[in-house]
């Protein structure tokens, strides 16, 4: 019995029919002598065929079965134009007494002319006596009907019945039981109208299933097609070798070439003599080839049957539909190509497929290229092996497809599969809960897709219940696309996806989005040992809410250009030493939705800006133990929520809100800017190793100024090291700031002469605390005087000579000058002279001049007017 899973289904050669009947193309000997049929297309549920009771025939378990001419194995089962016979057995009760029913013998297939029905092929049995035959063209829009008349008497009712329709030029006939009985012509498609019974894709297939509720009893065997219009003398033959329930002598020998236990083909002599078209082969024994294979149409490999193509062998396959290469298929067998032999699919290639298959195929210094592949389908388990070899792909590449199926991938030493298709994907767990392993070791996947904008390009569990291990070992996986097609991680609900990424050339690279946990459900565990993760769009990451992600950074570099988070709260980004990489053009606001930033205990967070300006904003503060490390020009701006170790070896750390850190390393060249803290508590740091510059700056708003609290800590000051204000900082009248305390006199002094002190600001000292406090008048140091103090520049001060009077620097009649050389608060020991009324009688010096005369490391003046 010829099945679905049985690729014996198409005879090219070597038949020891007598001379009246040459082979068919087709052929489903239904007697026993084959494994029953099983789960044969199309099937609703666990449809089977089993054997019948008397010699031969079957009998439907399940009427949503239809056997028919499978989508591979129809070469010739298409006859489009040409002439071709389909002949069959068939048993059933047809009504009851002499009175018949209306009913349609096959499930599927129209019973009238509306062309809106399905177009396959009807035996309509009427109540007058009588059936009709309906066949119809390629596109449906023309069907033919055959009435047959007053047939009652030629038909056993309740037993095995023989049915031949022959397609002949512009005719059909139809014969029962090796007699003509029906005939159109000419038919409405003519000479050259396109009728089939083959190809699924347009419903003209050998669909012979029953309506079970009229026929009940339905059997079927010996179902045939020929690609020729069989005499009424070679169906009389058929018929008569059919009666007596003996299978048709020679048609149980019909096959295509086979192998044999001690290796060898069968029929290998007229093989190379065949047209592609015509050359099926199934190896069922291990066979190993060392020259070029004669062309084959399909070649299926299978009951434990193994081929090796070794050095200087090739094999092309011709067929450009489904199921050209099938290795494993509900059963196991396994395909090796080595030492530079090559393979090449015209259609789909698949490796291991249905209950029970089991495939392998393995390309060792090799070249295989096909249109698609299919590694476990349909609950099979498939294993690709790659080594030193290349795998081309012109349109899909799915591994575990569909619900129960298993794939396992594994690429070494230099392999690349490299897919290019305009409107399809690499998909591995497609279709169902199924399982697939994909190792990549110095190896590499290119997938690149041209067509439509949005589209998904590479897919590890993409569908329901999927679970996707990936491991790259030093390899390259790359989506590369100009429309926005995106690389998606367990986007199924439910799904699980485990990715591994080690080695120094290791690199995940997306040129549009990078999507990982987008299926309800879905759980994905993500770790960059090594190597790089690159997304030219914005890594999403946990977009559904009921979706969980840890993404690990444990070394390397990751470079979105933004990250997206969804509403629920299980986005982790792992910071464990790996390195975030700003990519040129990024978002300057790093993180929209919800994404947890989590720094590892004992490891640094290392962020590069490579001369971007990068913002976490308040919605995402760091949280856990670890460190930051600053790298690179320009600015990251973070929450410095986490407790870890802040080195800054380039560019500007901006912490806001929090300065959780007890330890700070700034390099020279480099700044660590302190911005308003929420909390009103001194930050409190034990070491603090500056080379760089120090910055504090206030909220927005100016109502905080960050306080650092290093009184006992450890601080080690380079040659380099500054404290600044920035430039245009915002403060608030009236209001003082303190910033620093500290007990180290070097630190105290960089406080005193910070850069950037704003214009009517002063740095003041009182024991170890440093504020920054706005200048005010002073209590003037006679009786009775109300005076205000007023400023002069630095270049004023410079061109005045020593006890000049104010009435010389301006018209300031009954007025005073102090003029000082000495820096900032120290003035109360050099005071020069202080005059009220122009005598030097009326001088004061020393202690009783004016406090709080500080005009940043220049000369300062005060005034009273």
């Amino acid at each position: 019995m010829k099945t679905l899973n049985m690729v014996c289904l198409c005879a090219v050669a070597a038949c020891s029919l007598s001379a009246q009947i040459p082979a068919p193309t087709l052929y489903y000997p239904l007697d026993g002598s084959l494994p029953p049929v099983t789960g044969v297309m199309p099937v609703s549920g666990a449809g089977v065929f089993g054997p019948g009771q008397s010699g031969f025939g079957l009998s439907a378990v399940n009427p949503a079965n239809a056997l028919r001419a499978p989508d591979t194995y129809h070469f010739g089962a298409e006859p489009g134009t040409s002439d071709w016979t389909l002949s069959f057995w068939a048993r059933f009760t047809w009504g009851s007494s002499a009175t018949m029913d209306n009913f349609r013998l096959f499930s599927k297939g129209g019973r009238n002319d509306n062309a809106a029905e399905a177009p396959g092929f009807q035996l309509y049995c009427r109540n007058n006596n009588s059936f009709t035959a309906f066949f119809a063209t390629r596109t449906a829009t023309t069907r033919e009907r055959i009435d047959a008349n007053n047939v009652f008497t030629k038909f056993r009712n309740g037993q095995w019945n023989h049915f031949a329709f022959v397609r002949a030029g512009d005719a059909f006939l139809i014969y029962l039981n090796g007699e003509y009985i029906a005939k159109e012509q000419p038919i409405t498609g003519g000479v050259s109208g396109d009728y089939g019974v083959g190809p699924t894709t347009s419903y003209r297939n050998t669909q012979l299933a029953p309506e079970a509720s009229k026929i009940p009893d339905w059997g079927l065997d010996d179902v045939a097609t020929w690609m020729s219009a069989l005499s009424a003398a070679q169906i009389l033959d058929i018929y008569n070798q059919g009666t007596n329930g003996i299978p048709l002598s020679g048609l149980t020998d019909v096959h295509p070439f086979i192998t044999r236990q001690n290796g060898a083909w069968e029929n290998a002599a007229t093989w190379g003599a065949l047209p592609a078209t015509d050359g099926i082969a199934l190896v069922h024994h291990a066979v190993t080839a060392s020259s070029a294979l004669p062309a084959l149409f399909n070649l299926a490999i299978e009951n434990n049957g193994g081929l090796t193509l070794g050095s200087g062998s090739s094999l092309a396959l011709a067929w450009t539909g489904t199921d050209t290469l099938r290795v494993g298929h509900r059963s196991a067998g396994a395909l090796s190509v080595t030492d530079s032999a090559s393979l090449s699919v015209a259609g789909l290639a698949s490796i291991g497929a249905e209950a029970g298959g089991d495939g392998a195929l393995t390309l060792d210094d090799a070249i295989f290229n096909t249109a698609e592949i299919w590694v476990g389908d349909n609950g099979g388990r498939g294993a690709l092996s790659l080594t030193d070899a290349t795998l081309n792909v012109s349109e899909r590449l799915v591994a575990a497809r569909m619900t129960g199926s298993y794939a396992e991938m594994t690429f070494t030493r230099s392999s690349l599969i490299k897919t290019t298709h305009g409107g399809s994907h690499l998909h591995v767990c497609e279709g169902g809960a199924s399982t697939g392993v994909v190792t990549l070791t110095d190896s590499q996947i290119s997938y690149t897709r041209s067509a439509g904008t949005a589209n998904r390009g590479i897919l590890f569990a993409n569908d329901p219940n999927g679970v996707c291990a990936v491991t790259n070992v030093n390899s390259v996986i790359e989506l590369v696309t100009t429309n926005g097609t995106y690389m998606q991680m367990a986007g199924g609900a439910n799904s699980r996806v485990i990715y591994h990424q080690q080695g120094a050339g290791a690199r995940l690279t997306s040129q549009a989005e990078l999507v990982i946990g987008y299926g309800s459900g879905s759980v994905t565990e993500f770790r960059q040992l090594d190597g790089a993760v690159e997304s030219a769009g914005a890594l999403r990451l946990a977009e559904n809410a009921g979706a969980t992600v840890d993404y690990w950074l444990s070394g390397g570099t990751f470079s979105p250009q933004r990250l997206l988070g969804g509403s629920g709260d299980n986005g982790r980004l792992h910071f464990d030493g790996g390195t975030y990489l700003v990519p040129p053009g990024a978002s300057p606001v790093a993180v929209s939705g919800n994404v947890q930033l989590l720094f590892t205990a004992g490891k640094q967070a290392r962020f590069d800006t490579a001369g971007s300006d990068l913002a976490f904003l308040q919605f995402h503060p760091p949280q856990g133990g670890g460190g930051l490390t600053k790298l690179g020009a320009g600015t990251l701006r973070v929450a410095g929520t986490y407790t870890g170790p802040t080195v800054v070896e380039a560019g500007t750390l901006a912490l806001f809100n929090a300065a959780a850190s007890t330890d700070y390393t700034v390099a020279e060249g480099a700044s660590l800017r302190f911005e308003g803290l929420t909390n009103p508590a001194p930050a409190t740091a034990s070491v603090l190793t500056l080379n760089g510059t120090l910055v504090f700056s206030s909220d927005p708003s100016g109502l905080s100024l960050p306080r650092l609290n290093l009184t006992g800590a450890t601080v080690t000051l380079g040659a380099q090291a500054a404290i600044a204000f920035p430039v245009g900082i915002a403060l608030l009248p009236g209001k003082s700031y303190p910033f620093l305390e500290t007990g180290n006199a070097s630190l105290g002094a960089l406080a005193q002469n910070a850069v950037n002190i704003p214009t009517g600001w002063m740095v003041t000292q009182n024991g170890s605390l440093y504020t920054l406090e706005e200048i005010t008048p002073s209590v003037p140091p006679l009786p009775g005087r109300d005076d205000l103090v007023v400023w002069l520049s630095r270049e004023t001060i410079e061109a005045l000579p020593p006890d000049t009077l104010v009435l010389q620097v301006g018209s300031f009649a009954g007025t005073g000058l102090a003029v000082s050389n000495a820096p900032r608060n120290d003035l109360l020991a050099e005071v020069q002279a202080l005059y009220f009324d122009g005598t030097p009688s009326q001088a004061m010096h020393g202690p009783s001049a004016p406090e709080g005369i500080v005009s940043n490391n220049t000369w300062a003046a005060a005034m009273w007017v």
